[in-house]
């Protein structure tokens, strides 16, 4: 087994496997730190049940991982979408909609985007409270994760800024 050793704050070594079995133990999921609901900026989305602060690994983005001529097949059908991509040009996660989630799923599919604006307008400032990390497995996968960008009251709706970073592209969101 391998290790990579990271100074830990009272300078005692901490193996990497711990720290990533720490950080998705912070994962919150439907049920369990996090739960679906109306959203006054728009059909469902994702609020807080408990506390997190700034760092905190919030919940994933779960879905269906497909390819991209599976992805485009599916926008040309015109169906409600919530897309992002995983290995650009490669795969996409097809997140799942709110009837398809339960409790014990991660919620990051129902998050809205604060930005977005009714009108399809899209604030160039950054107000949403989460934003997307990239989390390698250690099978060598990788998922999307929401984490804290600012602190997140229980009560408080969690948002993340779709287009966030050239990428990762938001394909579609037809029911925002």
């Amino acid at each position: 087994m391998w290790t990579v050793r990271h100074a830990d704050p009272v300078g005692q070594q901490v193996n990497a496997h711990a720290v990533a079995a720490r950080r998705k133990a912070q994962l919150s999921v439907l049920g369990h730190g996090v739960e679906m609901r109306a959203s006054p900026l728009g059909g469902m989305g994702l609020f807080a049940t408990r506390a997190f602060e700034v760092g905190d690994w919030v919940t994933t983005y779960d879905g269906r991982i497909i390819s991209k001529r599976e992805a485009d097949a599916l926008l040309g059908e015109g169906g409600q979408t919530h897309m992002v991509t995983l290995d650009l040009g490669h795969t996409v996660i097809d997140g799942y909609k709110p009837w398809e989630l339960h409790d014990g799923m991660g919620g990051g599919s129902v998050a809205n985007d604060r930005n977005l604006l009714p009108d399809g307008t899209y604030l160039r400032r950054d107000t949403n409270n989460t934003y997307q990390w990239w989390w390698y497995r250690p099978d060598g996968s990788k998922t999307m994760v929401l984490r804290a960008r600012t602190p997140i009251a229980a009560g408080d709706e969690i948002t993340w800024k779709y287009m966030d970073t050239p990428s990762m592209r938001l394909t579609a969101c037809t029911e925002r």
